[in-house]
């Protein structure tokens, strides 16, 4: 039996580049609850768990050393999750910033504006590309959750026994449970940066419209 180390399809960051020049960085790790951060830390005890469950137990006599070289390519695996997720926690916190910073940039690119003036507003064909992106990234997070549900029905037909290779499936599916997950953070970040872009858009407009009629 062969593990293989999946690796993600989806893009970890992406530019929108705003009016003038100012862009948000869309990479991040978040729950649509503001959760990240907690659930990664969950998620990492919980694929801990993985490893702990099958350092103990070997299958002794013919064939046990191809399972023992699997039971050591899937701690290889869990260790490579590891690495992604402080990746993805740094992500994290850079693209907070960036978020922050393409509110407040100038056109001209990185001075604050003067007191008074106003922010340009998104064109028509900005907003369309922003409302084209939420669009996608939203479909995108459907699917994972498809994908981590039908990945959790299996989970529950592979009964729990004392046999190593029922163990190293429980094993992999739960990875791939975990790293549909960590997908669905980044993706669920990415819905709440364009959604807030989005917003801020709206609010800038409609303020820009009430100052036209005092």
């Amino acid at each position: 039996m062969r593990i293989t180390r999946n690796q993600s399809s989806t893009p970890i960051a992406s530019d929108v580049t705003c009016a003038g020049g100012s862009a948000l960085t869309d990479q991040t790790l978040e729950t649509n609850n503001g959760g990240g951060v907690v659930n990664l830390e969950n998620l990492e005890a919980k694929m801990a768990s993985i490893e702990v469950s099958l350092g103990g137990r070997r299958r002794r006599g013919p064939g046990g050393r191809d399972l023992a070289r699997d039971l050591d390519a899937l701690r290889d695996a869990l260790a490579d999750k590891d690495s992604l997720i402080q990746s993805l926690k740094k992500q994290l916190s850079a693209t907070l910033s960036a978020a922050r910073l393409a509110t407040q940039a100038s056109p001209g690119g990185g001075a604050r504006r003067p007191p008074g003036d106003s922010e340009p507003e998104l064109s028509a064909e900005e907003r369309h590309a922003l409302e084209e992106r939420a669009a996608a990234v939203r479909a995108e997070l459907e699917a994972r959750r498809r994908a981590i549900a039908d990945l959790r029905r299996q989970l529950e037909t592979t009964h729990v026994t004392d046999n190593i290779d029922t163990r190293i499936e429980q094993a992999e599916l739960q990875y791939r449970v975990g790293r549909e997950e960590l997908e669905l953070l980044s993706l669920s970040e990415q819905a709440r940066a364009l959604t807030a872009l989005l917003q801020h858009a709206d609010a800038r407009a409609a303020a820009a419209s009430a100052t036209l009629y005092r």
